[in-house]
């Protein structure tokens, strides 16, 4: 990800830690580390960059979202919340995948869901779902979402 200013931030999932860069690509500082406590990740799944460079985390194994922030020229948590379980009639998702921005301050999260076994091969179905930095539906589109209209892949 790029920050306003060029910076790189990269996620390696095997440390489950954050790396800063500046625009030439030196080091600057790592950002969190392994483990279950603030600023910390155990299965960090992707990330999201929002305006003002805040990065928002999402941890699958710790069941959170993480802001960090740069306070005094270092990141920092800055605030954190369970990711809950999201259900719908036809289709439960535990956590999305991935974020990807729409529009200013609306995002949209894309959710998978196993549904099962079948034979050999494991049925996925995934969908888009316009939402918010808190991963909450949208109020103005919570009325038409129905995640069996807008399914995108089903895979086998």
């Amino acid at each position: 990800m790029l920050t306003s200013e060029g910076h790189v931030i990269l996620n390696d999932w095997r440390q489950q830690a954050l790396f800063y860069f500046d625009a030439d690509g030196n080091f600057l500082e790592q950002i969190g580390r392994e483990g279950r406590g603030p600023g910390e990740f155990a299965d960090l799944r992707y990330l999201l960059l929002t305006p003002g460079d805040t990065i928002h985390t999402f941890d699958r194994n710790n069941s959170r979202h993480q802001i960090m922030a740069q306070i005094n020229e270092e990141w920092q948590q800055v605030r954190e919340w369970p990711l809950e379980q999201k259900f719908s009639e036809e289709l439960q998702a535990f956590y999305p995948e991935k974020v990807y921005p729409r529009s200013e301050g609306k995002y949209w999260a894309l959710f998978r869901n196993n549904l099962g076994v079948r034979d050999t091969a494991t049925m996925y179905h995934e969908w888009l779902m316009p939402v918010d930095t808190n991963l909450e539906p949208l109020d103005d589109e919570k009325d038409t979402f129905n995640p069996a209209e807008v399914t995108l892949v089903a895979r086998y």
